[in-house]
Formats: C-alpha cells, structure tokens, sequence
C-alpha cells in the first residue's frame, strides 16, 4: 500500500490495456459440440477468454483515465467507485461508461473505499478519518476521526469496518463504527501492519502483512484469532461462504506469489496459484476468484472455484492495485505515477461475448 512505482512505467495505459488469453491446457486437443476449434468444454458463442475462437479475449475498457493514485475500488452493479489518493477525490463512473464524477474533493490522502444502498465510505490515510457521503453527491460527514493511518474498509448492513495502524511494526487495530455514526469499537488490537479487510454475517478478517497471518475476530467482538500463521507478506483478502482468500507475496518476483484460501473455521490453508509476480488484492464471486498481478508489466487474474489453472484476463504495462468485482463485470485500478494518463479504472465484461463476438 505502501507500494512504489517506478517512472519505467510512467508511459503505459491509454484508454485500453493489451489483453492476453493466456489460456492453460483447456486450449488443447480435440473440439467437442459447443466449442470452438482446440478448445475442448469451451463455449466460444459466450466465453469471454475465448471469443469467437479459443484464446480470443474480448478486451478491458477504460472507464476513467488520467487518475491520481486510485488506490482504492467498490461497485454497486450499476456504478464504480475509487479514490485518488494523491488528488485528494472520491470518484463515480457508470459501469457502462460516460464522464466520471466527484463525489468528494479537498481530502487527505482518502484510500479505501465502500458502498452500500445509499452511501460510500472512504478512510483518509493522511488525514486519520473514516468518512461517508451519499452515492450521488452532497456533503461528506466523518464518521471517526483522530485516527492513525486508516487502510482498508468494508461495510455490511449495519457498520462499517476498518484496518488501522502503521504501515509496520505493532500498534494496529481493527475497527468499527454504526453506517449511521456513533461511537468507535475495537475489535482487535496489538495488530502488525493491519492491510486488506472483509466481512460476512459474523465475522471480520484482516491480513497482517508484516505479522505474517490472517486473522479473524467475531463482529460483535471477542477474542482475535490467526487463521492461517507464517506466511511471508499476506496483502488481499476476500470472503465466500465457505472461505477466506488471501494473496501471498513471497518476497517479489515472478515465481515468488501465491494465491490460498482456507476454511472460514480455519484448517490446513490451500495453495490455489502459485508463480505470481507480486499479487497484491483480491476478489471472489459465485464463480471464480479474481486477483491482480503487480509487477512490470502487471496482468489481472482469474481462477475458477471449481479449480484448474489461472489465466489471464488482462495485461497491464503499469501496476493494477485495487479489485472488485460484480455479476457483469470485474473492475480494478491501474497505478503509473501519480499523475500520468495511465493510472486508470477500468472493466472486463465477463458477459460481453455473444454468440462469439464481443459487444
């Protein structure tokens, strides 16, 4: 988060990315009835990694370009919402395109962000408040404030939930506040570098990046407990029903990263990718699970549920950061620098193939 970037890549992304199918073994062998030629169980009238043809990616689309440091992304199914930390904003674009708009300006360092039926909730890393604005604009409120250094965020139906704390080292908590504001609880503290954040009906989990684990706490508070311990660098993480998803950055390098889950009652964690070249967020939905690559060039990444291997649905030339994901489509954000064209939002329809031609 805490993640630099080199001028190197100051030059890439204009209002769309190189994609690349990067297809395993499912490119291979004999055609069955609904495929196309060499791509056995694959539907290329509807597949969007295989258009048409096998390995024909329909490609990602800009939703916004020249962004300052979007670190941060959330959607509701019909708009995408992000930060520019270094701008000072908080911004929407419809998923279908169109000019993006200010939700909020003159903010300190805002980062992560959140949305529910009505609102969208950003922390201000520099500024050390949670803040909340309605969806289509007026007058942001803080719902904490003297905060440390606040990270990421994720809300349900009743609070909004955050990551606190140095970059490094101890002193981090886990926090929450009522979605309609009053008083601050501590879920866990003690924390050591206290990153990415999720939620389901009776739980939080956080990853601790230089404390090496995945932890959890109950909502309604208890006592902190490590999922999953001696990992190297643990950055995103994403709940399902069953699972907690999480990235790995073995030190850097592109043979270094890993992809695991493991059971939301702890156990055994499982390796679902391994070769990444610093995978940083992460995202889940009923089918697959989503993560981007942040190297030079960085790639976004999808692996289904139901297992097999990893392919690509989008090469990036600059770093793709934050991640999120709907029923239509998966968004993230491209950091350059800060201020150069390529720090981009951007969308890959997973339903823009049909019948065999991207739309």
């Amino acid at each position: 988060m805490r993640q630099g970037t080199v001028t190197s890549r100051a030059r890439a992304v204009s209002t769309a990315l190189a994609l690349t199918g990067a297809l395993g073994a499912a490119c291979g062998g004999e055609n069955s009835s609904d495929s196309g030629p060499g791509c056995p169980g694959v539907d290329t009238h509807t597949d969007t990694l295989n258009c048409g043809a096998c390995g024909h990616t329909c490609p990602a689309v800009a939703l916004a370009t020249g962004q300052s440091s979007p670190y941060g992304v959330a959607t509701d199914s019909s708009y995408v919402f992000w930060t520019n930390n270094a701008a000072g904003t908080v911004m929407k674009a419809s998923i279908t395109g169109g000019a993006p708009t200010t939700i909020a300006s003159g903010q300190a360092g805002p980062y992560g962000i959140a949305v529910d039926a009505t609102n969208v909730y950003w922390t201000n890393n520099v500024g050390g408040t949670l803040m909340r604005a309605p969806k289509d604009g007026g007058v942001p409120i803080p719902l904490a404030s003297n905060l440390t250094r606040p990270w990421a965020i994720t809300v349900d139906g009743t609070n909004v939930y955050w990551t606190d704390g140095p970059s490094g080292g101890g002193g981090g908590d886990i926090l929450k506040v009522p979605i309609g504001g009053g008083p601050v609880t501590t879920l866990a503290s003690g924390q050591y570098g206290p990153d990415a954040i999720a939620v389901d009906a009776t739980n939080v989990y956080w990853t601790n990046t230089s404390g090496r684990r995945i932890s959890t706490v109950p909502i309604s508070g208890g006592t902190p407990i490590a999922l999953v311990n001696a990992l190297v660098s643990p950055h995103g993480i994403a709940v399902d029903g069953t699972s907690v998803y999480f990235t790995d950055n073995e030190g850097g390098g592109a043979a270094a990263g890993k992809i695991m889950k493991v059971p939301l009652s702890g156990g055994t964690p499982t390796t679902l990718a391994s070769g990444q070249d610093n995978p940083h967020a992460i995202t889940v939905d009923g089918a697959s699970v989503y993560w981007t690559n942040s190297g030079s060039p960085g790639s976004v990444m999808k692996l289904a549920l139901t297992g097999g291997d990893p392919v690509q649905i989008a090469s990036d030339p600059a770093s793709p950061y934050a991640i999120t994901a709907d029923a239509t489509g998966v968004y993230w954000t491209s950091v350059a620098t800060v201020s150069a064209a390529g720090n981009a939002v951007m969308r890959f329809d997973t339903q823009a193939c049909q019948s065999g031609v991207c739309r």
